[in-house]
C-alpha cells in the first residue's frame, strides 16, 4: 500500500509498504477474515454456495448447528448443546456482544410467533431511512412499483452535456443500490424493478429517475410487508414466467422465477435472457423432497430460455 500522509520515510517517498496484517476496508481484507474464519471454525464445513455460512452436524447425537458471518456479525440457528459451544469458542477467540435471541441483523427485525413456528424478517426501518435521505417521506403512496406498461429503454438515456450534468447531481446509483438491497433480502415483490433500474447506472435520464422514485413511493405504502417464513408444511414449489422481447434495446426477454418452502419465498431472482426467445411459457413444479431445491433453481434460471 502507499504510505499514508504524514507517516513517509524521508528518502524513501516512492516507496511502499508491504503489508502484514490485514486492514479492515483493503480490498484483501474480505478473503483474509475468510481464511482466519476457515482456521477458527474446525469442525465445520462451509457451504459451496456461500463459503462465509458454515454447518456441522452430527448424526449419532442429532445434533446440528448453522453460522452464518457477515463481517463481525453473526447468527446462528441450531440444538442448544452446538449453540452455546459455538458461542463460547468465538467468544474465547475474538471477543462477543450479544450472545442472545436475535431480534436485529443488517438492519432487518426478526419477529418469532413459536405457536405458529413461524418467523418474519421486515426492513421497514430501512425503507424508512432512505425516504428521508432522498426527502421523499412526505410524497404519496402508489399501488405498484413501475407504471403499469412501462418500458424502461438506452434510447431514454441523456446525450447532450447540458443533460448529462443535469442528472450527475441526483444520487442515481444510492438510490438504485437501495433498492437493490431491499430486493435481495425481503422485498421480492420490486426486485424486476430494481433490476430493470440497475442497467442504467451508467448514465440515467430523468426518465429513469422518476422511475426510481415511484419505486420509494411504492415502498412507503407497503413498508410494513413482511416475509414470513414456516407456519405450514415445508412442501417445495418452484415458479417461473418470462415476458416476450420486453427489451426494446435487444428485444430480449426477462425471464425470473421464486421458489418457495412453504408459504414463504426462499430464492427469487429476475434475469434478462441470455438469448433471443421465440416463444414465452411458464411451468409450475413441486416437489416434497427439499433436497431437489437445487435442481429447481438451475431449472428455473438456465434452462428456460433453451426449452
Amino acid at each position: 500500500m502507499e504510505q499514508p500522509e504524514g507517516y513517509t520515510a524521508l528518502g524513501k517517498e516512492d516507496w511502499v509498504w508491504r503489508l502484514k496484517k490485514g486492514l479492515y476496508g483493503l480490498v484483501q481484507a474480505g478473503r483474509t477474515w475468510n481464511e482466519e474464519l476457515h482456521a477458527h471454525m474446525e469442525g465445520f464445513t462451509a457451504t459451496p454456495k456461500d463459503p462465509a455460512m458454515y454447518v456441522k452436524s452430527t448424526w449419532a447425537s442429532r445434533d446440528f448447528v448453522a453460522a452464518g458471518f457477515w463481517v463481525d456479525d453473526c447468527v446462528a440457528v441450531g440444538s442448544r448443546k452446538e449453540l452455546t459451544d459455538l458461542a463460547s469458542s468465538v467468544d474465547a477467540k475474538y471477543g462477543t456482544t450479544g450472545l442472545g435471541e436475535v431480534r436485529w441483523v443488517l438492519g432487518m427485525l426478526l419477529e418469532r410467533d413459536r405457536p405458529a413456528r413461524a418467523i418474519s424478517i421486515s426492513q421497514e426501518a430501512f425503507i424508512d431511512s432512505i425516504l428521508a435521505r432522498f426527502n421523499l417521506a412526505d410524497m404519496t403512496a402508489v399501488a405498484t412499483p413501475l407504471m403499469p406498461g412501462t418500458h424502461l429503454s438506452a434510447t431514454d438515456c441523456p446525450t447532450s452535456k447540458d443533460k448529462i450534468e443535469e442528472m450527475s447531481d441526483q444520487p442515481y446509483r444510492e438510490l438504485v443500490g437501495a433498492l437493490a438491497w431491499l430486493a435481495l433480502g425481503t422485498r421480492p415483490d420490486i426486485a424486476f424493478a430494481a433490476s430493470s433500474l440497475a442497467r442504467f447506472g451508467h448514465n440515467p435520464s430523468r426518465v429513469h429517475w422518476d422511475a426510481a422514485k415511484r419505486v420509494l413511493r411504492y415502498l412507503k405504502g407497503t413498508k410494513g410487508w413482511r416475509l414470513t417464513l414456516g407456519g405450514r408444511p415445508p412442501g417445495v414449489a418452484a415458479f417461473t414466467d418470462a415476458d416476450w422481447g420486453s427489451s426494446r434495446d435487444d428485444r430480449r426477454s426477462i425471464g425470473a422465477y421464486i421458489v418457495k418452502i412453504g408459504d414463504g419465498a426462499v430464492s427469487w431472482k429476475p434475469k434478462k435472457q441470455s438469448c433471443v426467445a421465440l416463444l414465452s411459457t411458464r411451468f409450475c413444479l413441486k416437489v416434497s423432497d427439499c433436497s431437489d431445491i437445487h435442481y429447481l433453481v438451475s431449472a428455473c434460471s438456465e434452462r428456460v430460455c433453451r426449452k
